[in-house]
């Protein structure tokens, strides 16, 4: 599927979620919290490629601490250049 554009037909792409997560510990309480009520479910990890370096380490060490459970990691669709060639540039948040 081709990345879509500002002159694409149809409504315009919608730009990314401006949402943040203040702590990164947050992260591993709720997959604390999966492991033991959840233990069969997986965990995912969106990554947007606008991540600080911290918020990759935790998802590494999450991956770790929690052999009985899979991380699966969903890549976006389009890479962050061309995330900033259609959205213009984002700054970098968690």
């Amino acid at each position: 599927m081709p990345p879509p554009t500002p002159s694409s037909t149809g409504p315009a792409p919608t730009p990314p979620a401006q949402s943040s997560s203040p702590s990164a510990w947050k992260n591993t309480v709720l997959a604390e919290l999966a492991a033991h009520h959840l233990p069969e479910a997986d965990f995912l990890f969106l990554d947007t490629e606008y991540h600080f370096a911290e918020t990759l380490d935790v998802a590494r060490q999450v991956a770790g601490r929690y052999p009985n459970q899979r991380l699966i990691t969903a890549k976006a669709q389009l890479s962050r250049a061309q995330q900033d060639k259609v959205y213009g540039p984002q700054p970098v948040s968690d």
